[in-house]
């Protein structure tokens, strides 16, 4: 049976036909042609869905397709107007509720609004509370006793936080005339030991001013190794003046170092240039090594520049409990009437008698120049550099009094000998017995405080020496000194 599409398709044939001309005897009839209608174009088709927008819209009116968009856009959404008018009118109009009782104009004045309470909020932050800190003491004033041997399983005892008053060491740069501050707490002097019962003439050598011992502090070497770094080793012996005044910031050296330290003969002056100052003419044979190579290293430096002009002073503490013993203190100031009167009302249970001071009557020699009572001295000009000349004076004096070198023969006796550096390569031995030990140093009784610069000599029992402790021990050891620092130290 034939299709619709196959009928049309005969039917556009047979319309042809009928459009032909059909001709006969001269006679000829034509039909017209119908009209061609226009081509037709498929429907337009978008690539989105009709609730997308097409991206033709966006395109300008002379740019996009002549077949209108299909895109079907939703109507635009309004929300409804909210009912406002019952505000207009009087709530209580169509409030089914009785009203309240009306009060009469005369009380409606004067009634004060009532206001409802209000609520306490229970979620009030809770306060800080500041618990008072307590007052724990410093560790540097917690002594720990020391074990006792054969109890080493034995808990240690409570350290006792009751200490004497106390002043922490530092170098005096303040220019106010007082001498160094006392130390923290005093040290154990360590002696050198005695000689045993069989042979009590026997000596340790001269290797250390002081053997070192378990309380002795410990310090790094200040010496340099041949790498260019510091030594390691852990010094405990040292100059006499480190035991005597143990917080006095020293260096120490190992037995190494202290032979390196003893090898070079002199400097040259910081004065005179070219001059060659030897150390063998100013310090003396009888000093221990450490104290030798101490007194090198501050002789070759030259003198900082905040040392400043002053005097070094020296006057005797008369104590009637120890009359086998002479104290005498040697400090520095800038202004010496006002430092020896201070230190007369510091302590004034022992009576103090001046001395003598530098430059002054340790200079020119001259008793009679002066007088040494109180109010009367007149202490003349300041000398140069007394912060360099007290440190010398008290390296040299500290180890003669620590170990009574000034009680041997080879005080009295010593001679400079050029070869005496050559001795430090080998252990060496003096000719005298060691003397007694030192006892340890106590608080003063007046002023609580240890003093430091207090140098304890033997008091001399025979001899040329007998009661001549200052005018043979301590005044030259000032005079050799002073006189160095005035020909040879500059900055």
């Amino acid at each position: 049976m034939p299709t619709d599409d196959s009928k049309s398709e005969f039917e556009d044939v047979a319309d042809v036909f009928k459009s032909l001309k059909i001709s006969g005897e001269g006679k000829g009839k034509e039909k017209a042609l119908p009209p061609i209608p226009p081509p037709q174009r498929s429907p337009y088709q978008p690539r989105y869905p009709a609730h997308r927008k097409s991206s033709d819209d966006d395109l300008p009116a002379s740019l996009r397709p002549n077949v209108p968009s299909s895109t079907v856009y939703p109507p635009p959404m309004s929300m409804p107007t909210p009912y406002t008018s019952y505000l207009d009118r009087d709530p209580l109009a169509s409030n089914p509720l009785p009203r309240p009782p009306t009060l009469h104009p005369a009380l409606a004045v004067n009634t004060p609004p009532v206001t409802p309470p209000r609520a306490p909020n229970p979620y009030t932050p809770t306060r800080r509370v500041f618990m008072p800190r307590p007052e724990l003491p410093n560790s540097s004033d917690i002594s720990m006793p020391e074990p006792i041997p054969g109890s080493i399983l034995s808990p240690p005892g409570i350290p006792s936080l009751f200490q004497h008053p106390t002043t922490p060491y530092r170098p005096t740069n303040n220019f106010n005339g007082f001498s160094t501050p006392q130390p923290p707490k005093p040290e154990p002097v360590s002696p050198p030991p005695k000689g045993s019962a069989d042979n009590p003439g026997s000596a340790r050598p001269r290797a250390a001013s002081v053997p070192p011992t378990d309380t002795a502090p410990d310090t790094q070497c200040a010496g340099i190794t041949k790498a260019g770094k510091r030594c390691t080793r852990i010094v405990k012996n040292g100059p006499a003046l480190a035991y005597l005044a143990p917080n006095v910031p020293m260096e120490r050296l190992c037995h190494q170092h202290v032979k390196e330290g003893l090898k070079p003969t002199g400097f040259y002056s910081h004065t005179q240039p070219g001059l060659w100052v030897a150390f063998t003419d100013w310090i003396p044979d009888y000093l221990h090594f450490d104290t030798q190579a101490a007194l090198v290293s501050e002789m070759a430096k030259t003198a900082s520049s905040s040392d400043e002009d002053g005097y070094i002073y020296a006057y005797e503490i008369r104590n009637s409990q120890t009359p086998d013993e002479v104290h005498i203190k040697v400090g520095r100031a800038v202004n010496l009437s006002k430092r020896l009167d201070e230190w007369g009302k510091q302590c004034g249970s022992k009576e103090v008698v001046p001395r003598g001071w530098w430059p002054g009557n340790i200079v020119n020699n001259d008793r009679e120049c002066s007088s040494l009572l109180k109010g009367k001295i007149e202490a003349g000009e300041k000398g140069k550099y007394c912060h360099r000349l007290e440190r010398l004076i008290h390296l040299e004096l500290a180890d003669v009094a620590l170990n009574s070198v000034h009680l041997t023969s080879e005080f009295a006796n010593h001679k400079k000998s050029p070869t005496k550096r050559a001795k430090a390569d080998r252990d060496s031995s003096p000719d005298k017995s060691t003397p007694p030990p030192k006892p340890l140093k106590k608080p003063c009784p007046d002023c609580g405080k240890m003093h430091q610069e207090i140098f304890t000599l033997e008091r001399v029992i025979s001899g040329e020496m007998v009661g001549r402790e200052w005018e043979d021990v301590v005044r030259p050891i000032i005079a050799r000194w002073g006189k160095f620092v005035t020909e040879h130290v500059a900055v």
